[in-house]
């Protein structure tokens, strides 16, 4: 309850924040609320058990630290008038010799009542400890990149259409989030048309 009670605040084109990543919590403090326009959250929680994903290009691989960590995540946004929401999103998780932290901003544009285009821009900063890094075959030192999306979206009675684009950087992580895969692109655009029966038809 802790974690889904106002989840959908922390939501996100790309998946910065999973909170089933904090596997065996100690304490936690939450904040969370919204008043004329603007969402604020924020939580931060101790992990005693600090379980790390290690996405690659292909396949991802997976480690547990020795340490516990603290996990903290802050979301802001704020209406614009009733077409236009603006966003940022932070992340920080840190332990012994280890720390990933997650910034970013997103929009979200109503064109009109039938189109819609979001966008997401997030950038990292990543430590892992010479084990995991030596362990892993991983850079030493600090690691830097960054990741994006944005879509588009057409909704009517009879036609509905989109198009994504993603790029996700090879050394981008968000330890906090559920992003398995990095170091591609990838672009995806559809439509559908629906038809819709008169009586008698």
């Amino acid at each position: 309850p802790f974690f889904m009670e106002g989840a959908d605040f922390f939501r996100t084109r790309l998946s910065a924040v999973y909170t089933r990543v904090v596997r065996d919590p100690s304490w936690g403090v939450k904040l969370s609320g919204k008043n004329n326009g603007t969402t604020f959250g924020a939580w931060v929680a101790k992990d005693e058990t600090t379980n790390l994903l290690l996405p690659g290009t292909q396949s991802s691989d997976g480690t547990t630290l020795d340490s516990d960590s603290t996990d903290a995540v802050v979301r802001y946004k704020r209406d614009l008038g009733n077409r236009l929401t603006l966003g940022a999103l932070a992340t920080d998780r840190e332990g012994t010799d280890y720390y990933n932290r997650v910034l970013g901003v997103d929009g979200d544009i109503r064109i009109s009542d039938k189109d819609r285009l979001g966008l997401q821009l997030l950038g990292s900063a990543t430590q892992y400890p010479g084990s995991v890094a030596t362990d892993f075959g991983l850079p030493e030192g600090e690691l830097r990149d960054w990741a994006g999306e944005v879509g588009y979206e057409r909704t009517s009675r009879h036609i509905d259409a989109w198009a994504t684009y993603r790029r996700v950087g090879k050394d981008f992580r968000a330890d906090l989030g559920f992003i398995p895969q990095v170091g591609y692109g990838f672009a995806d655009a559809g439509a559908g048309y629906s038809w819709i029966p008169t009586p008698g038809a």
